[in-house]
């Protein structure tokens, strides 16, 4: 579909089903709960918030993961893509986002309606999808992301990710270009990133 042709309104409709909704609302009830009350905060975010990045990086001495991130370091300025993190209704990403080299370019996409408007610009383009977030949504946008935008290419991010969950889900009518286990690393985005670029 040239892009002269494409109509945003008419040609790609995200619509949200009730079910969807429900959840939204009942996930924006238990946030606001949440937001009055500070102490409610689980203990595994508390965690999460408070520690630095590089202590998520994993188990690798800090002398290897700073290895590691001058090894992609010296390769940013091969990434070629346009990157869209898509984190509807949570700040997941954003939190990330912080410590990502200033010469990757990137935008994050909160609103669901902005989505189709973005991925209009034909120019390659890797996608990240919060499926933790709201996995029925990703499962209702991957088909129509695919069809409607072919340079897009789809990370589906989500949280236990194990090798048996990526082989049924490649496996599905829903598989996408790749998944990252959450919360990943930048070696991990920057991997990514490189591959598709």
């Amino acid at each position: 579909m040239s892009e002269s042709n494409f109509n945003p309104e008419t040609d790609l409709e995200f619509s949200i089903d009730d079910k969807v909704k429900e959840k939204f609302e009942r996930k924006s009830r238990k946030r606001q709960r949440t937001n009055d009350n500070p102490e409610a905060l689980p203990s595994e975010l508390i965690k999460v918030a408070q520690s630095n990045f590089a202590e998520m990086l994993g188990e690798a001495p800090p002398n290897v993961v700073q290895a590691q991130m001058r090894a992609f370091g010296s390769q940013i300025d091969k990434v070629a893509v346009r990157v869209i993190l898509f984190d509807y209704k949570t700040s997941y990403y954003r939190g990330m986002m912080e410590e990502v080299d200033n010469r990757i370019k990137f935008q994050i996409v909160n609103e669901f309606e902005e989505l189709p408007k973005i991925l209009k610009e034909e120019q390659d383009t890797v996608l990240f999808l919060n499926y933790s977030g709201y996995p029925r949504l990703c499962n209702q946008m991957i088909p129509l992301v695919k069809e409607k935008f072919g340079s897009t290419k789809i990370v589906l991010t989500a949280k236990h990710l194990t090798p048996e969950k990526v082989k049924a889900h490649r496996e599905s009518e829903l598989a996408v270009h790749d998944y990252l286990n959450m919360p990943f690393t930048l070696e991990d985005f920057y991997r990514v990133l490189l591959k598709y670029s």
